[in-house]
């Protein structure tokens, strides 16, 4: 079995000047949560030996040892979350890590960007990933930097934002890819590719991103362009408006959604005037909603302006 260390963020934030605990480790041919496990059992036995200083129980006795793994806890996937893949999670001497394995995608349905997944080879988890930057693995077995791509290094150098596929594959397979970039390049001063400017120009590109992508899963990407402490929403404007992306981002909705939309706050409205009225009449004897109204007539002003203690 090989074990490889996803570095990239470490060395993106290291090049930025920028302090990163952020590893994952990832396995050729097995789950992350075997993975933590064997790390586990393999720490515990090393707790189990006498060293210098004496016995396990002594040291405990004295206050010097030292707890070396904690707890696994597992982070089961949910696409609709953006998480495609299990994922494993323990401290190792107070350091937050990961465990995964190395995977392949494959985007069979159009009308999704949910890939399906399986077990893959180090150049395939390299290729899949959304920017050259983002695939870069540290190999602990020889204490070196993989670039698989043969471009992430020094696009990194450059400050680039590229694509290892062809920017359309990559963008038409995950459109909210796009505003990764986006988010990438605004906040640490990095420049996007010529191909992801043109590519996100193109029609077919914000149909994708208008129909394959939820409002949750954008906003919170806009989110992340324009707050924090590295955001520059200046710049990430910019290139939002290179890239003819205003109206897709920040469409009105459509008269039918609006409906949608009415008809499903006045439901839940309904629903909580009359579990709040029923709940109130069984559970504090007398108090009581003063007028009784349904459907589209209650409001959530209603609600609270009729409540009485």
């Amino acid at each position: 079995m090989m074990l490889w260390v996803y570095a990239v963020i470490v060395l993106c934030f290291q090049l930025l000047g920028v302090e990163s605990d952020d590893i994952d480790i990832a396995t050729d041919d097995c789950m992350g949560e075997a993975m933590a496990h064997a790390v586990q059992a393999y720490l515990s036995t090393q707790e189990e030996g006498i060293d210098n200083a004496g016995s396990l129980q002594q040291q405990e006795e004295e206050g010097q040892s030292e707890k070396k793994t904690t707890k696994i806890g597992v982070i089961s996937a949910n696409p609709e979350q953006s998480k495609h893949l299990e994922t494993a999670t323990m401290k190792v001497y107070d350091q937050e890590i990961d465990f995964v394995n190395l995977r392949s995608e494959e985007y069979t349905d159009t009308t999704s960007r949910i890939p399906t997944m399986q077990f893959g080879t180090p150049e395939e988890d390299a290729y899949r990933r959304d920017f050259t930057i983002n695939s870069l693995f540290y190999n602990i077995m020889t204490n070196s930097i993989e670039d698989l791509t043969n471009q992430g290094l020094q696009d990194l150098q450059a400050g680039l934002i590229r694509t290892p596929l062809p920017a359309l594959t990559t963008f038409t397979d995950d459109p909210l890819r796009l505003l990764r970039a986006v988010r990438f390049a605004s906040r640490y001063n990095f420049t996007l590719d010529a191909e992801i400017i043109t590519v996100g120009q193109l029609p077919c590109i914000h149909e994708a991103l208008q129909h394959k992508i939820s409002k949750e899963r954008i906003h919170k990407e806009l989110v992340g362009c324009f707050s924090g402490k590295l955001a520059r929403p200046l710049a990430a404007m910019h290139l939002i408006q290179q890239m003819q992306l205003f109206s897709v981002l920040f469409a009105c909705p459509s008269m039918s959604d609006l409906q949608k939309q009415h008809a499903t706050v006045d439901a839940s409205f309904s629903a909580v005037c009359v579990s709040s009225k029923r709940r109130r009449q069984v559970g504090h004897g007398g108090g009581v909603i003063k007028a009784e109204q349904s459907g589209s007539d209650i409001t959530l002003e209603h609600i609270l302006s009729t409540w009485q203690v």
